[in-house]
């Protein structure tokens, strides 16, 4: 820890730790903890503190291990994966107890003995496939079989695809998926009204994959107003041996996760992400949505949507410098980029811990991790507001997989 931070003596006053989405970090990172504070008091003479858990000061660790689990690259086994999670650690049986939240809260938000129980129903169906107890299609392990009324099917006009669009052979409707999500938003100055920019960040479509997610992004975008803004990233290797070092071009084609891209196509009123944690105490974390007001080649002014869909202040950010990962690639290399990306669709995974008003999950191609559908259906308020987006089989229904590995939710 840094001392110069003041860490240290915050940790000796500290009484409680609250560690949200507990279920997607390494148990690592729990025990790595539990070790310094140990350390911590037993330096600074509390004995008796040094030999508790976490030097007795209370760990909440706030989660749900029906959703997606620590991210482990190349391709990890499930066994590996749950292996990594807090429920794996020592911690967890010696000193962790489960408290279980019961209380829908949402049910509180209707008096209309109908509309609960519409919520009830779908809060049912939503622990249904975080659980993998609903009804499989078929009697196929895995196999979900989703309510016709809540899917986009076939495209009935090929022309409204946009050109680039990279899943035009899905034949898809992705213009009437976009109108259904962001209806008029796009076509109204969300960088003038910060009630519309409040409900364009509201709102998502969401997908598995990277390479969805950028390319229906592209398409939203071109259905905004105005014109494009591309800002150009400045590349350079910094490390690596002489041999090793590929050409500018090389470094300009790569996208590398949690970086921003070499090419950030933008319009004011854009929906962005923020990639990278700049100053979390003013709410500018990695993965906070804001909706950009002011493009220039130096600086980027944006509004930050508070978590309760509300508009928040407005922050300037400058270009910042980015470093690859030193296990994906034989060198070391930087980015000079503004540290955001576009957000009106983001994957499922970044979605995990949000909550929306309206959300059109992209599925042509089903989710392939543990707890992702899940993360996907549960990010909405009300069933009004969530819709799925797949091409039905031959028998006109629409069916995806749902993937949920029962060793996680073992005790």
């Amino acid at each position: 820890m840094d001392k110069e931070a003041g860490l240290p003596e915050l940790f000796l006053r500290t009484k409680l730790i609250v560690w949200d989405e507990s279920s997607a970090v390494v148990r690592y990172h729990f025990e790595a903890l539990d070790d310094y504070l140990r350390d911590l008091y037993r330096v600074h003479g509390f004995i008796a503190r040094s030999k508790l858990p976490f030097a007795g000061i209370v760990v909440v660790a706030g989660g749900d291990f029906r959703q997606t689990l620590p991210i482990v690259k190349h391709s990890a086994s499930p066994a590996t994966i749950v292996g990594l999670t807090l429920k794996r650690s020592e911690l967890w049986d010696a000193h962790f107890t489960t408290l279980r939240l019961t209380d829908n809260m949402r049910l509180r938000s209707s008096r209309d003995p109908i509309e609960r129980g519409h919520i009830e129903r779908f809060a049912a169906w939503q622990l249904s496939v975080g659980n993998g107890t609903h009804e499989c299609y078929l009697d196929e392990p895995g196999r979900l079989h989703l309510p016709s009324e809540m899917c986009f099917g076939t495209c009935r006009d090929r022309r409204r695809l946009p050109k680039s669009f990279a899943l035009q052979d899905q034949n898809l409707e992705v213009d009437d998926v976009i109108d259904w999500v962001f209806g008029d938003l796009l076509e109204r100055d969300a960088s003038r009204d910060p009630l519309v920019a409040a409900q364009l960040a509201d709102r998502a479509i969401l997908a598995p994959r990277n390479k969805d997610v950028d390319a229906i992004n592209e398409a939203v975008l071109s259905r905004c107003a105005g014109a494009t803004a591309t800002l150009v990233s400045a590349n350079e290797v910094i490390d690596g041996e002489a041999e090793f070092r590929p050409p500018t071009t090389f470094l300009e084609a790569q996208h590398p996760s949690g970086m921003a891209p070499h090419e950030l196509n933008l319009k004011v009123g854009a929906v962005v992400m923020l990639t990278h944690n700049l100053n979390p105490a003013r709410g500018m974390c990695n993965g906070s949505r804001m909706v950009v007001r002011e493009i220039g080649e130096y600086r980027l002014v944006c509004q930050l949507v508070d978590v309760d869909g509300s508009a928040g202040r407005v922050v300037a950010l400058s270009r910042i410098r980015m470093f690859s990962n030193k296990d994906d690639y034989a060198f070391r290399w930087a980015r000079v980029q503004f540290p955001v990306r576009l957000a009106f669709a983001i994957t499922i995974n970044k979605s995990q811990g949000q909550s929306l008003e309206r959300v059109a999950v992209f599925l042509p191609r089903s989710c392939f991790a543990h707890g992702q559908l899940y993360v996907a259906v549960s990010r909405v308020r009300h069933p009004s507001g969530l819709r799925f987006v797949l091409p039905p089989n031959d028998d006109g229904d629409y069916v995806t997989t749902n993937v949920v590995w029962p060793a996680a939710l073992s005790q």
